[in-house]
């Protein structure tokens, strides 16, 4: 006798149907001595074999705009769906509850990001306050969501035989009160003859950036269209990269404030290490992707993906949309 039993489990808000299986297998013989000869019964369990940032069973997850009245606006949220089946599974995802101007959906996430550094004038009084004096001298690229701070870095024209760090700097508040304790030197080089460098590595950071301390994760005013005064970022929050001179830093923290030998970011980023999953970066600031109608996932790997919400109107109040991965 075979008995099929169907579970739902909720995952990020969503369910995924799991099966338990149940098999009883009974031999009888009636030959007047005995009654039965053995009863044997066994049980196979099925686990989970997809999870959301970790975690599997009835675990949902709350996304809160960060917004009072969102309107003409998107906010997407990163996570990590991985699959621990031997097999490879599609999913889609399906919405219920979705309220009139308000689209969501499931996106991929852009395997790497582009961030320019330059030297800027940091004259506050300046027309060009915080603008690049030149077109940008330093280009980073790193993998978005990665295990580890996997970099290429191009620079030119800075100061010969000289050891710059790279560093994230968190800014504590609106004041942009000086934060040297706080910084993260993620790696380090050296320039040549003529102030160039080209190189790469892979840094275990063990952390995402922005760090959930960081005050630019929701910056008030932000960082888009000078509504802070000075700069008109494609990304409005995120984490700041900058580059300064090694003999700036000592014992981990800046020991001087250097502007005119350091360079700064031209937009904010996201890193997101995968081992860490999200418990540190709530709303994920970067591309979105192309639109995922239906989610490949391969066996025992992690897939990111971004669930955005894209508001065509002002909305306001409270409102409550289900998400559900389900398998195809």
């Amino acid at each position: 006798m075979k008995n099929l039993i169907k579970r739902k489990i909720n995952l990020f808000g969503k369910e995924i149907s799991v099966l338990v299986i149940s098999l009883f297998a009974i031999a009888l013989v009636s030959a007047g001595v005995l009654t039965h000869f053995g009863m044997f019964s066994f049980t196979a369990t099925l686990n989970p074999t997809i999870s959301v940032d970790g975690k599997t069973g009835y675990d949902s997850f709350n996304h809160e705009i960060p917004e009072i009245a969102p309107g003409g606006e998107s906010f997407c949220w990163l996570h990590k769906i991985k699959n621990d089946a031997s097999i490879p599974m599609d999913l889609e995802l399906i919405t219920t509850g979705e309220e009139a101007g308000i689209t969501i959906g499931m996106y991929k996430v852009p395997e790497t990001t582009d961030l320019d550094l330059c030297y800027k004038d940091y004259n506050e009084e300046s027309p060009t306050a915080w603008k690049c004096l030149n077109d940008p001298e330093v280009s980073l690229i790193f993998n978005t969501v990665n295990p580890t701070f996997d970099y290429s870095l191009t620079a030119s024209k800075l100061s010969a035989f000289t050891e710059y760090s790279i560093i994230y700097y968190p800014d504590l508040n609106s004041d942009k009160d000086w934060n040297a304790e706080n910084i993260v030197v993620i790696d380090k080089f050296t320039t040549d003859s003529s102030g160039d460098y080209s190189g790469s590595n892979d840094i275990d950071l063990n952390m995402n950036l922005p760090d959930s301390a960081d005050y630019n994760i929701y910056p008030s005013p932000n960082y888009c269209n000078e509504a802070n005064g000075f700069d008109s970022y494609e990304h409005c929050r995120g984490g700041k990269i900058w580059i300064v001179l090694t003999k700036d830093i000592t014992k981990g923290k800046l020991n001087k404030w250097n502007p005119s030998a350091w360079l700064f970011e031209t937009d904010l980023i996201t890193y997101s290490d995968c081992d860490l999953y999200t418990k540190d970066v709530v709303d994920f600031t970067v591309d979105r992707g192309a639109l995922i109608s239906v989610l490949k996932t391969q066996s025992h790997d992690m897939t990111p993906v971004l669930i955005c919400y894209d508001f065509d109107k002002m909305a306001y109040g409270e409102f409550e949309v289900i998400s559900t991965l389900m398998p195809l």
